[in-house]
């Protein structure tokens, strides 16, 4: 009865949530301008044979969600997995019942697949996400995978500036081993705005009325990232960490300039101004 009880009060609050998250008021453009409907049809003609990497920049709690029901809406049955890496606190209580509720709901109803990444500190605007090989298994998995989506926010936390921090090599480590695997995988850049106006860090507050951007960057090729690598940071010694950082550069491409933060044109010009 008692399990009864709580897959009842799961579906609830998971349904609820995800109500919520289709009252968000959000501005969606694909890069360059091009047409929604011939966007989704790229993503879906790859999905049929591969993978995809959905890398985003993170401002608030609500910016996963965003990414999960844009996606479900573009490609619905051609999505059959979306693979994504959540704060081990919202696994263990510390969020509270809520996020309990939540995860069991997108793992039993709904084909989201989130497992706990452990943080070095949960406090700090830098953290260091410290993944295991335990936790990058799911992933691994995915990869290479028709019709899996692996959703990613590379810097590893929120951003408490409203601006990108320097990312986690953690994506750069996972297109690396695509890389090298062969496993027909692309990244896709996306580019959120304004989504700190939902929800800001630490705070409980919620605005559905603030409008969200969302910019859809088109799907790239993994040896492209490579090459621009190579070009980009040639005396680069961590290989993911430089990987990383293109992967970055992509999603800062779509942002406008007050967004990029450590991604800025000031910092990587040989990007920008290439």
């Amino acid at each position: 009865m008692k399990e009864i009880m709580q897959s009842c009060v799961d579906r609830v609050v998971g349904e609820g949530v995800f109500w919520l998250g289709g009252k968000l008021k959000l501005d969606i453009k694909v890069e360059n301008n091009a047409q929604l409907e011939k966007y989704f049809a790229n993503l879906n003609e790859h999905l049929k044979s591969g993978s995809l990497i959905v890398g985003f920049n993170h401002l608030s709690i609500v910016d996963p969600l965003i990414v999960y029901l844009l996606l479900e809406r573009g490609l619905g049955d051609s999505m059959q997995r979306f693979v994504i890496p959540a704060s081990s606190k919202f696994f263990d209580g510390r969020m509270g019942r809520i996020s309990g509720s939540v995860l069991r709901y997108m793992q039993e109803r709904k084909k989201i697949e989130a497992f706990p990444v452990v943080q070095a500190s949960d406090d700090s605007a830098t953290m260091d996400a410290v993944i295991n090989l335990r936790a990058l298994r799911p992933i691994l998995q995915a990869l290479g995978q028709p019709g899996a989506i692996i959703a990613l926010s590379p810097e590893g936390t929120r951003s408490r500036t409203g601006q990108m921090i320097q990312a986690q090599p953690g994506a750069g480590l996972f297109i690396s081993h695509c890389i090298k695997k062969e496993k027909n995988t692309m990244f896709v850049p996306v580019g959120i705005i304004g989504s700190e106006g939902v929800n800001k860090v630490d705070s409980k507050r919620f605005n559905l009325r603030h409008e969200t951007g969302v910019v859809l960057g088109w799907p790239l090729e993994l040896k492209y990232l490579l090459e621009q690598k190579q070009n980009l940071f040639p005396d680069e010694s961590d290989d993911n960490k430089a990987m990383t950082d293109v992967a970055m550069l992509h999603i800062a491409q779509l942002l406008p300039e007050q967004y990029r933060g450590y991604y800025s044109v000031r910092n990587f010009p040989q990007f920008f101004n290439k």
